[in-house]
């Protein structure tokens, strides 16, 4: 006769002709019950593990081919690039085309600042941020330059910082975001600049439509060619370029045409 002391154990006296009577005086024996889970990890679900695969090697085979249309590896570098060379319109849109932006679900997510020692960034990311999601974290960075808080814009020895690191205050301005990741203001910053240099590249190339598939189907005949030549003026000068006669003005660049209003 069996007595059962739980789901996972089953205490039963063994028979006469049971081998555990010759080997053990003792009137019951273990038995495991069938039913019981076997210890350790539960089993990964395969089918979710191979979407989850197949989503990641996508987003690194796009990000790949964004960086090495881009030529270079980090925003940051890609941005002041840009800058120093100064390439025209054209060039421009076609090395930010593959530059992938995050999956659009993140716009529900909530930005936090924070202080933090040591967090963990993505110094090398290549990507942006999806814009509601970059507002946000936007509106969570405190003014950077406040007159009771000034920055100093001045690059700190190396001195300087080891004795900050080594007195253990210094500390990391960070965003952090539920289920995406931590970023710094530089990072933050960067993606806005990111973001400015698309969308100009898209209004530049959107006007330089506009001017070829409707002013000058409307134009006379004697404006055509200089609908033409503002047109590939356009397209062969870079968003950011100064303005002749606004040189030292760094506010004034050519991008301000794009959206200037006829007389």
């Amino acid at each position: 006769m069996s007595t059962s002391t739980s789901n996972a154990v089953a205490m039963e006296s063994p028979r006469s002709h049971s081998p555990c009577r010759a080997q053990n005086d003792s009137p019951l024996r273990l038995r495991l019950a069938s039913k019981v889970n076997p210890p350790g990890r539960p089993k990964k679900d395969m089918k979710q593990a191979a979407v989850n695969e197949r989503t990641g090697r996508v987003w690194y085979e796009a990000n790949e081919k964004a960086k090495d249309r881009a030529g270079q590896r980090d925003l940051k570098g890609f941005l002041d690039d840009m800058d120093h060379e100064q390439p025209p319109l054209s060039t421009v849109s076609a090395r930010v085309a593959g530059i992938v932006v995050k999956d659009q679900s993140w716009d529900g997510k909530k930005a936090t600042y924070k202080k933090l020692k040591n967090p963990v960034l993505i110094l090398d990311a290549f990507y942006m941020l999806p814009s509601k999601l970059l507002e946000r974290c936007h509106a969570a960075l405190p003014v950077a330059n406040k007159a009771a808080d000034a920055v100093d814009v001045t690059t700190p020895t190396a001195a300087q910082a080891a004795t900050a690191t080594a007195s253990g205050n210094s500390t990391v301005e960070v965003v952090q975001i539920a289920g995406v990741g931590q970023f710094s203001r530089t990072q933050i910053e960067t993606f806005r600049r990111m973001e400015n240099l698309k969308n100009a590249v898209e209004v530049g190339m959107g006007l330089r439509q506009w001017l070829l598939d409707k002013v000058l189907t409307i134009v006379p005949h004697e404006w055509q060619s200089e609908i033409k030549r503002v047109a590939d003026l356009v397209l062969n000068t870079y968003p950011y370029a100064s303005i002749h006669g606004y040189e030292n003005d760094t506010a004034v660049n050519f991008s301000l045409l794009y959206r200037a209003t006829p007389p």
